[in-house]
């Protein structure tokens, strides 16, 4: 299996980032599962990476995942079946990590609702059990901190994704308003990305047609964009929804700068959609990768709320307002700038007339 993955110039910085995180938390070595583990892969690997200073990354698949190595980044000697407790205490113990303090990212005490799955309850109990002279701590918010600012490889990846996802709401809007249904404009719009996205829709019954885009360039970065396409008919509930969710992504974008705290921009857009009447139930604005999401819901809080944001930050803004049983989604992908923030794909800004 042959996967493209970034550079070596990008393994290394992220190799860095990790000894970087081992020096500020004082532990001698560092697990990574779920999304983590494919930072330090540079692919999708659905592994566990255990790190150290000065050598290279033990990667722990499941049984019969991969005969070679996932990525060009991992030699095939540091790849290994042993995604359970015996395969991690084994690999602890090579690397003389069964005495010492060691960083894990993924069994925080809390979900901090990103994406990527945390340590299962049991596989991690077993650990336990089994190396019980070693001390684990949780390192997720240090770890994001150091990864929230992306590089400049990673922002070209995700500008040329952006691209893909961008093509494919043109293509679906094209075709809606040419009077295919939502099914053959998803389809076309499929098919336009080339094998780069993945397309969901659902059209509902007030006139609107929802899709959600999230595209990709194979290469260890993603664009997630959301649209929603209003009919062409007259919908007071759809148009009224629109300007409530135009108007929060506006709000956000404009407080969107270096310095500004998170929870400041997520409250801008949560009064936005308040002031109109409406609600949501979905984040409004999320961080790539996952791990500061806003805007949940009235009951659930801002993760990050107190994180200022930093040029190289990326962040996926998909304004939500339901009024009645309409609901509209728009946005796209924003990375803030040294003086702005910068809209990857603004044509999903807006509510989209077919």
């Amino acid at each position: 299996m042959h996967i493209t993955t970034l550079s070596d110039a990008e393994r290394t910085r992220r190799h860095r980032l990790a000894d970087q995180l081992m020096d500020a938390e004082s532990v001698a070595g560092l697990i990574a599962y779920g999304e983590a583990a494919d930072f330090f892969a540079g692919a999708t690997v659905g592994a566990l990476v255990l790190l150290t200073r000065g050598r290279p990354p033990t990667v722990l698949v499941g049984p019969g995942r991969w005969p070679a190595p996932p990525t060009p980044w991992l030699a095939t000697a540091d790849v290994r079946e042993g995604l359970h407790a015996y395969g991690i205490a084994d690999a602890l113990g090579e690397h003389d990590l069964d005495r010492s303090t060691v960083g894990v990212i993924g069994i925080e005490a809390f979900s901090p609702l990103h994406h990527g799955a945390t340590m299962p309850y049991t596989l991690w109990a077993d650990v336990l059990r089994l190396v019980p002279a070693a001390t684990f701590v949780p390192v997720w918010r240090p770890f994001l901190l150091l990864t929230l600012a992306r590089s400049e490889e990673e922002l070209g990846e995700l500008a040329a994704a952006a691209s893909v996802g961008e093509t494919v709401a043109r293509t679906m809007v094209g075709r809606l308003r040419s009077g295919d249904s939502a099914a053959e404009a998803g389809a076309a719009a499929l098919a336009a990305s080339g094998g780069r996205a993945t397309v969901s829709w659902a059209p509902s019954g007030d006139g609107t047609v929802l899709a959600d885009v999230v595209s990709g360039t194979g290469r260890g970065a993603s664009h997630h964009l959301t649209a929603i396409t209003a009919s062409g008919t007259s919908n007071p509930e759809v148009d009224r929804a629109g300007v409530a969710a135009q108007s929060a992504y506006a709000a956000g974008l404009r407080l969107m700068r270096a310095g500004t705290p998170f929870g400041a921009v997520a409250e801008s857009m949560r009064q936005e959609i308040a002031g109109a009447g409406g609600t949501h139930r979905t984040p409004q604005i999320s961080s790539v990768p996952a791990g500061i999401i806003g805007g949940c819901g009235p009951d659930l809080p801002t993760i990050g709320y107190d994180i200022a944001l930093a040029p190289g930050m990326v962040f996926t803004v998909a304004a939500t307002c339901q009024i009645g049983t309409t609901a509209v989604r728009l946005g796209g992908t924003v990375v803030i700038g040294a003086d702005r923030a910068v809209e990857l794909a603004p044509f999903t800004r807006q509510l989209l007339h077919v």
